[in-house]
Parts: structure tokens; sequence; C-alpha cells
């Protein structure tokens, strides 16, 4: 398999990495800097804290490479940010009335910049890694609580106090990584397994005339509210509070009564809050053990309900996705029958699951796809502990979200065209789910994968523009699941099916990572029940890393797997029908050449019924399939001149050449014949040479003239180099006298456009053929008169490209050029 030069294998910049981070922890504590081993890059030379985050965010996609390091990487961070701490608090009162000789301490404003500096790079490893892997190497020892609860007496505002300068300094917008990190630290010290009531006597607690349970409960609630990372801090530092063995007993009924009347409160004007106390539930549900909410259920049930009237939660995404989380959580938590636990199963579902799982099925249509995928996720959790005939309608209400919208066509296929993508991806997220839980009914199999196989194909034209990648991408995703939840014997009644669509899409799909998707859960399926048609080979042919090129995956991977009987009809009928006539010009350029390579290398020759398909394409309505045959016409004539088989006669090239001539004399609009010039010349350049007794009749044709006509008025150079390509093969026969002198008569006078088009059809002419060897001085020298008027049809460089071809033909060509005075 090829190798992605993308993957980092392990943290080569080690040694590099912590020597400047050695640096710069001395340039923060006022200490001459260590020596580094090797010198920072030129743009980095003062800004080491710019190196190093550089560096972090270069494993943002593969974190798990840092984790040999990470305790390396943060403790000295995190020790030196308690050394400055205990310094802040060891000098507060200097800082609120500085002394007389400010040498003997830093200012407040030094100190909080020094303590901005090591939380922000401690809050870029936390990003990369998250906050889960890293509070672990947080100091969480018993003084450590008393440190962080004696900074935030410092820093927070005090409503019966004066003016603090402390206060000011750290009320700063820019210093949201120092609070951050703060939080943080304080959310893992704050389950230390000692009673809080231990910490009571602590002076700040004393003034305030709080307990150690209330004044942390009060520093979560004054950031809850607040619209950054803080809050998310915050938030996790009141779940754990609360869920402390000699806190949730006596607290956490009060609490949740408080976040629910808060919600009530935060009502039509305070969004922020609102999201942070549902991201307090969320993490409070989550963390807990069942037994410790079944005394707040009912609360929970209120707050979810709440939640669902605020006006504004259409307009929230995080909102509308905590909700999802929260719902899917504590259905979690209510108890239920398990699985065959009794007859009557349908009786043992509490109503308030099943309101939870409506509301969850409804989160699979919203707009967003977070919210759509949390719903899915806590579907398939939920119906892996209902009773089986529940779990079963649940799969079946997900089932008929496909069918919503959808028109059944006279031929018996489905009109998607009205159908929601939203719908389709959430539907296909919620299966996959299911799936990977290992809960889908194989009495569904087949219905499913009658669906997913058309999400696998899922487009809709908006515009100028497609939707729908984010369909097939989660119908890849469902089928990956494959694997984990069915057995071989159970998929094979649809293995090639199944395999087929799959390759497809990992060869053709537009987006990559739609054909990677694709890709990788047909490895996935090959590896674990390995009986698709050729998996390994086929997977030789198009891995993961392959079909991340769109040009590799059509030109190579293509082609290749095309050789297998199995998938070759298959792709054939694929590219013919959906990437010959695709939207985008770029696919159809490509199809193209890949249906003449698949039919050189699979067939050793062109088939005829392809040219008939390829003729029912020039009689569509549909201009890009119109263009996608064109362009597919014209690459099969190339490949006929290497073909050496009995099909690869003159007769197949002038029916080739009789197709593409067909189409310019058809009721064609002017517009839409401009959009097929150049596939037409392209076409016609690649049959002339096996043409030579239609050749002089076609360039007398009207429909040559038309042709020409409307490519003397486009400023097209790639339709101007067609023409001269299409005029070269034309003059190899020693035909085109009269063409040379209509160029010529175009070359002076007209617009400016037509004589640069003639300048470069005249160039395609080889004038050392037969009559049109007499034609080459007039020529030239008109050429040469062109660009002694004072207003020039061209540079140097067009003349340049209009005489370049003569160079090869005609000898004295070169001798003329070099003569001529420019």
């Amino acid at each position: 398999m090829a190798d992605d030069e993308s993957l980092l294998k392990f943290f080569a910049e080690e040694r590099q990495f912590f020597d400047v981070l050695e640096h710069y922890l001395d340039q923060i504590d006022d200490r001459p800097g260590a020596n580094l081993k090797e010198p920072l890059p030129e743009i980095f030379s003062n800004n080491p804290f710019g190196y190093l985050t550089l560096l972090l965010d270069r494993y943002q996609e593969q974190p798990y490479l840092l984790d040999p390091h990470l305790e390396r990487m943060v403790q000295p961070i995190i020790l030196r940010l308690r050394q400055w701490l205990e310094y802040l608090q060891q000098h507060s009162a200097e800082f609120e009335e500085p002394p007389t000789d400010s040498t003997e301490t830093l200012s407040i404003e030094q100190l909080s910049q020094k303590l901005e500096k090591l939380s922000h790079l401690l809050y870029f490893v936390v990003k990369v890694r998250g906050y889960k892997t890293i509070v672990r190497f947080f100091p969480h020892q018993v003084q450590d609580l008393s440190i962080v609860i004696s900074t935030f007496g410092l820093v927070l505002p005090k409503l019966d106090s004066g003016p603090s300068k402390i206060v000011e300094a750290f009320s700063d917008a820019l210093l949201w990584h120092f609070r951050y990190i703060l939080l943080l630290w304080l959310s893992l010290i704050c389950m230390i397994p000692f009673d809080l009531s231990r910490f009571d006597k602590l002076s700040t607690l004393q003034t305030q005339n709080l307990s150690t349970y209330q004044y942390v409960e009060k520093v979560g609630w004054s950031y809850l509210s607040l619209p950054g990372k803080e809050r998310e801090a915050a938030a996790l530092v009141l779940a754990r509070l609360m869920l402390r063995e000699d806190v949730f007993r006596s607290h956490l009924l009060a609490f949740v009564e408080k976040c629910l009347d808060n919600l009530r409160v935060a009502g039509e004007h305070d969004l922020f809050l609102a999201t942070g106390i549902a991201q307090v539930l969320c993490i409070l549900v989550e963390l807990a053990r069942p037994p410790q909410l079944l005394g707040v259920l009912p609360l929970l049930h209120q707050a979810l309900l709440e939640t669902s009237k605020l006006p504004y939660i259409s307009a929230s995404i995080n909102l509308r996705k905590l909700r999802a989380k929260l719902a899917g959580r504590v259905a979690l938590v209510i108890p239920v029958s398990p699985q065959g636990s009794s007859d009557n199963e349908d009786e043992q579902v509490p109503e308030s699951v099943e309101m939870i799982v409506q509301d969850l099925l409804d989160c699979l249509q919203d707009k967003d796809t977070v919210v759509r995928w949390s719903g899915a996720k806590y579907l398939a959790k939920i119906g892996r502990r209902l009773p089986e005939a529940f779990s079963i309608q649940i799969c079946d209400a997900i089932l008929e979200l496909f069918s919503l919208k959808t028109v059944e066509e006279q031929k018996g296929g489905i009109d998607l065209l009205s159908v929601n993508d939203y719908t389709w991806q959430g539907a296909c997220l919620a299966c996959a789910e299911f799936l990977r839980q290992k809960c889908f009914p194989v009495s569904r199999l087949e219905s499913l994968i009658e669906w997913v196989v058309r999400a696998l194909h899922f487009e809709q034209r908006k515009g100028v523009q497609s939707i729908g990648s984010g369909v097939r991408d989660a119908a890849a995703f469902v089928l990956w699941s494959f694997g984990r939840a069915f057995s071989s014997a159970e998929v094979e009644p649809f293995a090639n099916q199944i395999a087929i669509q799959l390759v497809l899409q990992s060869l053709f799909d537009r987006e990559v990572h739609v054909r990677r998707a694709g890709s990788a859960a047909f490895q996935e399926n090959v590896g674990r029940l390995g009986i698709f048609p050729h998996g390994i080979d086929v997977l030789q042919r198009a891995d993961f890393f392959t079909v991340g090129l769109r040009r590799s995956s059509f030109l190579k991977a293509a082609p290749e797997v095309a050789r297998f009987e199995e998938y070759r009809e298959a792709i054939l009928n694929h590219l013919l029908e959906v990437c010959v006539c695709h939207w985008d010009g770029g696919v159809r350029e490509l199809a193209s050449q890949s249906i003449c390579m698949i039919a050189r290398g699979a067939f050793n020759q062109i088939p005829l019924a392809l040219l008939d398909r390829l003729e029912l394409g020039l009689k569509s309505k549909d201009i890009n399939q119109v263009h996608g045959s064109l362009l597919t016409l014209g690459e099969l004539a190339k490949a006929v001149q290497s073909i050496k088989t009995e099909n690869a006669t003159i007769q197949l090239v002038e029916k080739i050449f009789q197709l593409v001539t067909g189409v310019l004399d058809s009721n064609l609009k002017p517009r839409q014949l401009e959009v097929l010039l150049v596939a037409i010349c392209q076409a016609l350049a690649n049959t002339l040479p096996d043409c030579p007794r239609l050749c002089e009749n076609f360039i007398k044709s009207p429909a040559w003239m038309q042709l020409v006509d409307i490519g003397l008025k486009r400023s097209d150079d790639n339709l101007h180099c067609s023409l001269q390509s299409v005029l070269h093969q034309v003059s190899l026969r020693g035909v085109g006298v009269q063409q040379i002198q209509f160029f010529s008569k175009a070359l002076t006078s007209g617009l400016v456009v037509a004589r640069q088009a003639s300048a470069r059809c005249l160039g395609g002419f080889v004038f050392s053929s037969g009559a049109l060897q007499t034609s080459f001085q007039p020529t030239f020298d008109l050429l040469v008169a062109c660009t002694e008027e004072k207003v020039r049809i061209s540079t140097a460089e067009s003349l340049y490209n209009a005489l370049q071809l003569q160079d090869e033909e005609i000898p004295e060509a070169e001798r003329l050029i070099s003569e001529t005075e420019w």
C-alpha cells in the first residue's frame, strides 16, 4: 500500500521542542535563557512561543504521538504556573499598595503577563490532546486546592469591596487562557478524597463567610455565563463538585433545581447562561452513577422541556447538540428491562424513554451535522439496552426517514429531487451507529442495503454546484460498520452488490473524503468478512491513498480494477451513466479518458455497443451529457490508432466522425454549441487522420464554417488551439487553400479577437503538403506585415505560436523567422 507523506510516525521534533521549551520558560522566569542546541528558524528567532505552538499544531490530527512525552511537556509548565500563583498570594498586599522601591517586586501587570504566557502555552497542549488527557498531569495535592481557591479569591470581583488592582488586571478579556487552565485545575483537585470542610478555615473563605463547597460552587457559577472556553471548564468544575460523596446526597437536588430556575430566568436574553447550564447537566449525567440521579430524573426531564422552549434554540447549534446529548444520557439512566427479560416487552419501556427516542429521531433531521450525529449515537445506545421488539421499532422508524418526500417513478425507480439531504445523512448515521452497537436486526438488512446503495450515489444540483457529499460519506460509514455487526454468512447474499457499489464510490466520487470513505469501507469488509470478489487484489490497486487523487483514481486505479470481470460492466455503466454527464467538466474529461483506457486494456478493442450508447448521449437534452459523449468519442478515436484489431477499422473511425459532425448539424442553439466547441474540435482532430476521403467535403461544409465563425468571435485560447489542431490534420492531406485565404483575410480586418484567432489558426497549416506550399511565403509576409502596424494583433509570443509548427515542416521557415526584424 502506498505511503502518505502527510502521516507522521513519531514526535520527530522532540529534542528541539524541549530545548526551546526550557529556553522559553527561563525567559518567563527572567533568567538567562538556556543556550539552544540548534538555532530557531529565522522567522521565529525572537518568538519561541510561536515555534512551540507551530510544532504542537502539526500533531493536531495525530495527537496520540505526543502521549509518551506529555508528562515531560506539561509538568514544567504547570509547576511554573503554581510557583507564580504562590508569588501572587505572597505579594498580594504589595500589588494593591506598591512599595516605593518598585524594583523589589514585579508589578501586577508583569505578573499577569507571565501567568498568561504559561497558561497560553498549556492551552495549546490541551487543544491538541484534549483536557481529559492533559489534566491527569496537573498536580493534585491537598495544598493545591488551597492555592487555587486563594487565587480565585484574589482575581474574582467582590461585591462588598472597593476597586482592586489585582481584579482589574485579571479581568482582562485577553487573559481567558489563564482562567480556563485555572478552572481545569480546580475541576481536578476538587475531587480529592478528603472532606471539603477541612479547608473551611482558609482566609479567603472566612472573609466571605462561605464553606469550601459554597465557594467552589460560586466560582463555577461566576464563569458559567461567559461565551468563551471558561464556560466549558466551569461546567466541569460544577459537575465534578456535585458528584463528590460528601456533596451529592445533600446538595445535588438543590443544585439541579437551581439550574432549572436559572434556565427559566435565562429565558429570552441569556443564551450563554442557558448553554452553560446545559453543559453542566450533560457532564453531570455522563459522570454520575445511575443510582445517584434517580432522585433528580423528573427535574432533568423538566430541564429538557424548558430547553426546547427557548426562543433562540433554533439558531444555536451548540445548544441543540447539548440538548440531544442530555436527552440521550437521561434515557440511559432511566431503569428499563433488558432485552429478552419478558414476553410482554412493549409495556416495559417507560413513556419518558419513548418521548426521548422521538426527540432524538427529530434530531436526525436537524440542519447541522453535529446535532444529527449526537442524535444518532444516543439512539443506538438506547436501542442496545431496550427490549428487542422496541429496538426493531426504532430501526423501522429510522428506515422510514429515507422514504420521506420520495416520489416513485414509472420505471420503478425513486425520484430524490425533493428529499432532504439532512434527513438522509441523519438516517445513515443512525443506521451506522446501530450497526456499531451490534443491535441492528438482521431481518431489516435487505431494506437497509437498498436505501444505503441509493445514498452512496446521492447528489442534488443546487445552482452551479451540488449537495450530498455528506450523505455519501455517511452511507460509506454504514457499510464500514457491516463487518462489525454481521457475520460473513449474513452478508454473503449481498456481497457482490456491496463490493461493486463501494468500488464505484471509491473510484469515481468527485469528493476526496467520500472516495477515501468508500475505500476504507471496502478494506474493513475485506479484512473482517473476506467475501468480496478479488478483495485483496482490488485493495492493492485502489487503496486509501491511491484514490486520494482524482486523476490517479480515474486513470490509474479504475483501469486496473476493471480487469476483473465482476467489476468491469458496473464500472463502464457508471462512467457512461453518471460521470460522462456529470455537472463538473473536470469529471467528464477524466471519465472520457478512463473509458478509453478501460476499453483498450480490458477489451483491446472498441465495443460497438459503446458507440451506440454514446450516440444516445449525443441526442440528450442535457448539454453536459452531450459534452461528455463528445469527449469520450474523441478519446476513443485516439485509442483506435493504437488498437490493431479487426474492429479498429476505417469504418469505425468514420462512424465516430459522423457522430461528431452530426452534432454540428443538429438544432443546438448557438449558446449551447459554444460549450461544445472545444470537445468537437478535439474529436475531429483525432478522427481526421483516418478519414481522408471525408476531410475535404467537411472542410467545405456549412457546419465547419459555423464552427469557425463562432471560434473567431470568442477569446478562448483553448478553442483557438483546438481549431488549430483540426487545421493541422486537414493540411496534412493537402487540403485547405481556401481556408488559408479565409484566415488571411480575417487577419487583416475585423475584431482583434478574430485577428488573434486567425494568427493562431494559420499556424496550424502544414505548408509543405501538396498544393499548400505556394501559400507559405504570402502567409509569412502577411504575418510579418501585421507586426509593423501601429496596433499589433498580438505580442511576439503569439506570432511565435502561430509560426512554430512551420519550423518542422518547411526548412526555410526557421531562416525566414530568424532574419526578420521583429
